[in-house]
């Protein structure tokens, strides 16, 4: 009898000890309905898992969070905050120089513009024998001012970045605060495109607690603004997160001499309805890993391996150094623009078409053309970068990490200044770790729907797992 005690309490013990080392899951659906129907839900009054019921098999965005098991394995004052995003960045003017004239523009008085107007018309000759003669096509010439003039427009001198898409923030303490930023469109001003951004912002605060289920709260676009690009669907999004604590799968200790681990992070995406389906399962890490490389629609997004040293933040980064200009100085004009002096009529009237070349037909070749100086030039890292640190502790191996994908997937071009758009998903977690089976990180799909025509078309779930070996 007391042999049997003992065993129970036993178990019991290690039962608890697996439960507190356990991470937890956390994984934040966002529905879209129809606004009647959505109204008739809300107007029900359901609890949170009633009313997350009720969505199953609506269309859904999943984004899934790990950490650790914080309501009942974290350590006193260890505060972590679980950043997902997944969004495009795109830079957009929010500076500009106004047109830039010389101090003295001269075109030719009187005597030179009845040479100029002499030259451009055809000669007696030719008008006589027009109609037995055959003519060369006549020279294109830049169209304003009669091939004289001077075009000029504003210049963005410096820009912003805006994320487009979901950027989610979770604490340990139970804050979530999640951001939506979409591309609604372009408006003129004086001639030039100005971009016009619509944005959402939920802010909750609840406790995070194993199989809880809290409904945020509505994150829908919108509507009767007055503003040209207002949104006109009538829909209404639900968001839910869902905490869930599920077992670690068998893995092995680090051996105590062991100074350093083996890392590697794999990055594997399926369609969202393969996605949603297996969260639906709530299957361990390994599990859910070996579904997903048996999946025949599943895609390696991206591999990165390396040795990481313990108690010490590493980074493994496998990208290219991009280069672009993020401030420019206006097209500098000389100081007094001459069109025509009298050599350059002494040319004319010979026929010499002096400094005319195909690459500058403006004003027949005796025009000015300035372009925008860049002045200050920053650097993105494009490629995989997985930022990572491993740490001991009384209960094995704690792991921190953020792992980034990063693309260029564009140009936009405002004013004739280009600016490249990036695709930029990453996630910094924090968990419990084991050797030898693949932890799951979360989630590190592209943005959709942000606005921008190089938004991802293809709504697939990318899942982030790190294996450690010794």
């Amino acid at each position: 009898m007391k042999t049997t005690l003992l065993t129970s309490l036993f178990c019991l013990l290690a039962a608890v000890q697996a439960v507190a080392e356990a991470p937890l899951r956390h994984e934040l659906r966002l529905f879209t309905l129809p606004k009647a129907e959505a109204m008739n839900l809300l107007a029900g009054d359901l609890d949170d898992k009633a009313l997350l019921a009720r969505m199953q098999g609506m269309p859904q965005r999943l984004h899934v969070i790990t950490s650790e098991a914080l309501a009942v394995g974290a350590e006193p004052g260890d505060e972590t905050t679980f950043e997902w995003r997944q969004a495009d960045e795109f830079h957009y003017p929010t500076e500009f120089d106004p047109q830039q004239l010389p101090q003295t523009l001269a075109f030719g008085d009187s005597k030179l513009v009845a040479l100029i107007n002499k030259l451009l018309e055809p000669e007696e000759e030719a008008k006589a024998g027009a109609a037995t003669k055959t003519t060369a096509a006549p020279v294109q010439r830049h169209p304003v001012n009669g091939g004289l003039g001077l075009i000029t427009s504003i210049t963005p001198t410096a820009f912003e970045k805006r994320d487009l898409g979901d950027v989610i923030r979770l604490s340990s303490a139970g804050d979530l605060t999640w951001q939506q930023a979409r591309l609604a469109g372009l408006q003129n001003f004086n001639g030039e495109l100005q971009a016009q951004f619509s944005t959402r912002e939920l802010n909750a605060s609840f406790r995070l607690v194993p199989g809880g289920t809290v409904f945020l709260g509505t994150l829908s676009g919108a509507e009767k603004t007055g503003s040209e690009f207002e949104t006109k669907s009538e829909t209404i999004s639900l968001a839910f997160l869902t905490s869930r604590s599920l077992p670690m799968p068998e893995g092995k200790n680090l051996a105590k001499e062991a100074k350093d681990v083996q890392a590697r992070l794999e990055v594997i995406s399926v369609p969202k309805s393969i996605a949603a389906a297996l969260m639906d399962e709530a299957l361990n890490d390994s599990l859910l890993y070996s579904k997903l490389q048996n999946s025949p629609e599943n895609r390696l997004d991206a591999i990165i391996s390396g040795r990481v040293k313990l108690n010490e933040e590493a980074e493994l980064i496998e990208c290219e150094e991009f280069r672009y200009a993020i401030e420019f100085d206006p097209p500098q004009q000389t100081r007094e623009l001459v069109i025509a002096d009298d050599a350059l009529l002494e040319d004319l009237r010979a026929g010499r078409q002096t400094g005319t070349t195909p690459s500058n037909p403006h004003n027949g070749g005796f025009g000015l053309q300035t372009t925008a100086t860049p002045m200050k030039l920053d650097m993105r890292r494009l490629g995989t970068l997985l930022q990572i640190e491993m740490r001991r502790n009384d209960k094995g191996l704690k792991l921190k990490a953020r792992a980034e994908l990063s693309r260029r997937i564009g140009e936009r071009r405002f004013a004739g200044v280009e600016m490249p758009v990036f695709c930029a998903p990453s996630l910094q977690t924090a968990r419990p770790a084991r050797c030898g089976i693949p932890l799951l990180l979360g989630t590190v799909s592209r943005a959709v729907e942000t606005g921008l025509r190089e938004s991802e078309q293809e709504d697939r779930i990318a899942f982030a797992f790190v294996t450690l070996r010794e």
